[in-house]
């Protein structure tokens, strides 16, 4: 987890990830699955009475194939690049069920207080012969909407983390 002060008071991030498990009971087949999980609790004086302002829950479950869901290392930050005081939150993961080496699908979340911004495409893959797939995104209807300054460093973000795997450098 990560602690910062701002204008708003005291906060706390913490994330998580199951790993792979195998379905549940009430998720019945053969596959495994998998969540991850971010909290946003904020308070002013005292940690114990901490307030709830978001969580994000994301699943893949009871896949019966090749599955992945997870937060990407690095991608974590907190920003202010409105200037008025009050902290962006970012979170980017992929993840995904596919009995191919098609590409993962690709989340960056940003959230302003308890508004979510959402961009979603999916990894870039270089197979042998240099052919490239993926690395696509687009902007949920609230990020077309958000500051330019928003939606520049969620195109950054993007960039440094959408490479997935160079298959061309096997041998």
């Amino acid at each position: 987890g990560v602690q910062w002060k701002d204008a708003k008071g005291n906060h706390v991030v913490f994330y998580t990830a199951t790993g792979l498990y195998e379905s549940r009971e009430e998720d019945p087949g053969d596959g495994l699955s998998a969540e991850i999980f971010a909290y946003h609790y904020t308070y002013q004086d005292n940690p114990n009475h901490a307030k709830l302002v978001w969580k994000l829950q994301e699943a893949e479950l009871n896949c019966p194939l090749a599955i992945l869901l997870e937060f990407i290392d690095g991608s974590f930050q907190v920003t202010d690049l409105d200037n008025n005081g009050e902290s962006e939150i970012w979170l980017a993961y992929r993840g995904g069920c596919s009995g191919d080496i098609a590409p993962w699908g690709m989340s960056v979340v940003m959230y302003e207080g308890n508004k979510k911004y959402t961009m979603s495409g999916n990894v870039q893959v270089i197979f042998d012969g240099g052919e490239q797939t993926g690395g696509e995104y687009k902007f949920d209807k609230d990020f077309e909407s958000a500051p330019d300054a928003f939606k520049k460093f969620a195109d950054e973000v993007w960039k440094k983390h959408c490479f997935y795997y160079d298959y061309s450098k096997e041998k």
